[in-house]
């Protein structure tokens, strides 16, 4: 399926150092991503995964400083249901789950189709993943091992979804489950909730400005925004793994030290602890650990 690409429209300079921003199909899904970098000339690409809620906007920072090395090509995709990544125009999505196995293998399905396939032979591929983020750049990397060289975890969270498997009644095709989550569905996106949970979260709150909390909020505005919080919501596990067995898998590939794995934890997150990082670090022995301070939950950002 085809991919297409543009200038970003807020950045007017054509010239290598550009920010392109990138459509895909997957499973029905009009998937946006962007990236800065040299495509063909790069031997390491890094493709940024985004945390709930968040998406491409939240890795700006990071493109800008990686694209700019000739050997760098940065790349941050928005995961379905979230940023601009949302079912195409009229399509039947009510078998698709948005759910931990979902995202997986849309993941390996960009690197695959999008990244290796327009990039040279012999590049090395690292998943950078915040919060959701993390715990999907582990999850790929356990499982898909001959598409990934290495994974920076950014306060990645242990745990996503807590059924073994689906509730028959808890979908989002489920009308009644639709209209009772609207009016928490309606406060939880509210630019008051949203401000009130940066400021929980982010240690310098001066990076909690209105560009964010819009960019935040904006994705809720799609048509399909409430039927996937539902969705990723009553979604099970991931199936093919425990978190135990993605660490277990990852230590094994750190032991060569072929595999790189870095591990940055903000020491003011107040919901993934950087107890749970340290705890990375004891079992991936060759891992490289970074206590950054200030820093909350997102310190990417």
């Amino acid at each position: 399926e085809t991919t297409t690409e543009t200038l970003r429209k807020d950045d007017d300079d054509e010239e290598k150092g550009a920010v392109f921003q990138g459509v895909y199909e997957f499973a029905k899904h009009r998937c946006y991503y962007e990236r800065k970098g040299d495509v063909k000339a790069a031997k390491v690409h890094v493709i940024f995964l985004h945390g709930f809620g968040v998406g491409t906007f939240h890795y700006r920072k990071q493109l800008n400083a990686l694209g700019g090395d000739e050997e760098v090509c940065a790349w941050s995709m928005d995961i379905c249901g979230q940023g601009k990544s949302w079912p195409r125009s009229g399509e039947d999505v009510r078998d698709f789950e948005y759910s931990m196995d979902s995202w997986r293998d849309q993941v390996e399905y960009f690197v695959r189709e999008v990244v290796l396939k327009s990039s040279s032979s012999s590049v090395k591929v690292v998943l950078a993943g915040n919060s959701l983020g993390g715990k999907l750049a582990l999850y790929v990397a356990a499982t898909s091992k001959d598409i990934t060289n290495g994974i920076i975890l950014l306060n990645a969270t242990p745990f996503w979804g807590f059924l073994e498997k689906r509730v028959r009644f808890l979908t989002k095709e489920n009308e009644f489950i639709v209209k009772l989550t609207q009016p928490y569905w309606d406060n939880f996106r509210s630019k008051e909730n949203v401000r009130r949970l940066l400021t929980l979260v982010y240690a310098d709150k001066t990076k909690i400005e209105e560009s964010l909390i819009e960019n935040i909020i904006e994705p809720t505005e799609n048509e399909f925004a409430i039927r996937a919080f539902i969705s990723t919501f009553t979604s099970p596990k991931a199936s093919r793994l425990s978190y135990d067995e993605m660490l277990e898998t990852i230590r094994d590939r750190n032991e060569s030290m072929i595999f790189k794995v870095a591990l940055c934890y903000g020491r003011e997150d107040p919901w993934v602890v950087p107890l749970w990082g340290q705890r990375l670090k004891r079992g991936i022995k060759n891992a490289t650990y970074y206590g950054l301070s200030p820093a909350g939950h997102c310190p990417n950002d």
